[in-house]
């Protein structure tokens, strides 16, 4: 398991930071979408959906990342 900073490219890391923080001064989960470099050197996008790991009192004890492979949009002739 990686965590999207590990991979994310360096322009999107500030922003990933900053949308956790906020994530968590909100209390909500969020939806991003951020460039990633994967192993080959290929950079991809990825959506990034950030919830919340509760404890049976409802009180946060970590978050969890799914994250997604989603298409660069097609660029018309």
């Amino acid at each position: 398991m990686k965590n999207i900073l590990k991979f994310a490219v360096k322009t999107d890391v500030e922003r990933a930071v900053k949308d956790s923080i906020n994530m968590i001064i909100t209390d909500q989960g969020k939806k991003s979408e951020y460039r990633g470099i994967i192993k080959s050197g290929e950079e991809l996008q990825f959506e990034v959906t950030t919830a919340f790991i509760r404890d049976e009192n409802a009180e946060k004890i970590g978050y969890v990342h799914t994250i997604r492979n989603i298409p660069f949009p097609s660029k018309k002739k």
